[in-house]
């Protein structure tokens, strides 16, 4: 996708919890730019460094087919509830995982007390924690910095941007087994939040609904659902 077609592109994808992800690849120029039609509005875009394939409005059944054929288990389809029937439709065998997004409805609530600490992409290189983890992190994080929490010194706990957005980012975090339910994810958000809120930039929290958790974090410090989308992945 050049310059130009992103230039044409992003004014019509507006800057909300929904297309956050899809208008910071955009933004960033990782985005591989499939189809996308003003009227009525609709796109599917894949970002390259992730492979998530994010689908917006009807969907192209030629263009999702064909980007199943070659799809890997790490990779997911991101699109919008209205049309999830047509999307089961076109990924059979695929899991289906309905998902809420949520915005903060006021300041970020205070969490417990702890340590934490900030981290670079290659300070995550060298810290103990199992590959699946340190790969996503590697692979996701837009800003390069980690926001952690830490039990006994040791980085249990990491809260990165997986996407920006002029006004926006999304949150992912991870959190190690055996460390979960502690407080850790709440201390690891706050600490990124605040800071982004220095730079302007309001969080986005999704999560699908099966995760009870997550969904439990989101609300403890302070975020309220706003819309939804849906997820499909392959079957690990």
């Amino acid at each position: 996708m050049n310059s130009e077609d992103a230039a044409a592109v992003l004014p019509t994808i507006p800057d909300t919890p929904r297309h956050v992800e899809a208008r910071s690849c955009l933004i960033a120029g990782t985005a591989d730019l499939l189809y996308w039609h003003e009227k009525p509005f609709d796109y599917a875009l894949v970002n390259r460094n992730t492979r998530t394939l994010f689908v917006h409005g009807a969907p192209d059944a030629g263009v999702i087919g064909e980007w199943a054929v070659d799809a890997k288990p790490e990779m997911e389809l991101v699109g919008d509830e209205a049309h999830a029937d047509l999307l089961k439709g076109l990924l059979p065998g695929w899991g289906y995982y309905p998902a809420i997004l949520f915005r903060l409805a006021g300041p970020v609530a205070a969490p417990d007390e702890g340590e934490t600490t900030w981290l670079s992409l290659n300070d995550i290189r060298s810290v103990k924690m199992p590959e699946v983890v340190r790969e996503e992190i590697l692979v996701g994080s837009v800003t390069g910095r980690v926001a952690c929490s830490l039990e006994k010194d040791r980085p249990v706990s990491f809260c990165y941007a997986g996407a920006v957005t002029e006004t926006l980012f999304d949150i992912a975090i991870d959190t190690l087994s055996g460390f979960r339910r502690k407080g850790h994810a709440r201390r690891a958000a706050a600490l990124m939040i605040s800071d982004m809120a220095g730079r302007g930039l309001a969080p986005v929290w999704g999560a699908v609904e099966e995760n009870i958790a997550s969904i439990k974090v989101a609300r403890a410090l302070g975020f309220e659902p706003v819309d939804t989308c849906n997820v499909f992945a392959l079957p690990e």
